[in-house]
């Protein structure tokens, strides 16, 4: 995959995070696409903790110190030996791009991967030259272990479905339970610009996503349809109900007052019929 490919899957996994997190946001601060420097290098996605005391209770984040450094890979691209070693340069580079000396301490640094499958030929690569493990934390989060920074790998192709459902959905296909579930979310959380970025992201890419979102349009007019008509006939129900009350309201007094059931009849609209059985409840009520 191009650089310029794989950099439109900086913003919407980063925002993705945004939601991840939304529980912990308050705590942290994102920057996306940091520069390094006075040149083109850039961190795709930095978090900053404003308190480092507090700890994010999502498991994507519960590695999280200070400064938190995101390295990622979009679908379609690998996660090489050299894309390594580059963001690990770039936790140095930002640790020593500050103006002054030992500002940020190596050991309040974090690198994370993110990726759409497992990168076995660099897992083996670190192994071997490092002796860095490869454990899993939790489905699809594996921590690297072994090495000077807390390190961790995400596998987007195996994380679980609910907790980061958003971010698996940006880096993988989805299908229609997984377009329901982010419709679902989408129109519970249509106010937060996030979900916006998210869903709109992966709606240009995702079929499913489409055909989900024209079903769910169908329906809503046929909904709104038979709602519409529903209500003109409840309105006209009720309006035959209070003009036939009135209608009878009148034929009892005149009746009340001696007219014959027929002029009242005449003056009403009333059958003669139904004038005269309002005459006998009438003087049933009398007795």
């Amino acid at each position: 995959m191009s650089k310029q490919l794989n950099n439109q899957y900086h913003p919407p996994v980063c925002d993705s995070l945004h939601i991840i997190l939304e529980e912990d946001e308050k705590y942290l601060h994102f920057e996306e696409e940091h520069q390094l420097g006075t040149g083109s290098k850039a961190i795709d996605c930095l978090i900053i903790k404003k308190e480092p005391g507090v700890k994010i209770r999502k498991r994507i984040g519960q590695i999280f110190l200070g400064h938190n450094l995101i390295e990622i890979k979009g679908y379609g691209d690998v996660l090489s030996i050299d894309d390594y070693y580059k963001a690990l340069g770039y936790c140095f580079f930002y640790k020593a791009d500050t103006g002054k000396e030992d500002s940020i301490k190596i050991q309040d640094i974090t690198l994370t991967f993110i990726c759409p499958f497992m990168p076995r030929k660099l897992l083996a690569h670190l192994k071997k030259v490092w002796k860095i493990e490869c454990v899993e934390k939790w489905k699809g989060i594996y921590y690297l272990e072994g090495f000077i920074l807390p390190m961790q790998l995400i596998v987007a192709s195996r994380l679980d479905g609910e907790e980061n459902l958003w971010l698996r959905s940006i880096l993988m296909p989805i299908d229609e339970i997984v377009a329901e579930k982010l419709t679902d979310g989408y129109e519970y959380s249509k106010d937060n610009n996030y979900y916006n970025k998210v869903y709109g992201f992966i709606w240009k890419k995702s079929k499913k996503l489409k055909e989900e979102a024209k079903m769910r349009e169908a329906i809503h007019i046929i909904y709104s349809k038979e709602f519409e008509e529903q209500k003109k006939r409840i309105t006209n129900e009720v309006t035959k109900a209070v003009t036939d009350e009135v209608t009878i309201n009148m034929a009892s007094k005149m009746l009340k007052r001696g007219l014959a059931c027929d002029a009242v009849s005449e003056d009403t609209g009333l059958s003669l019929k139904e004038v005269k059985k309002l005459q006998a409840e009438l003087l049933q009520t009398v007795k």
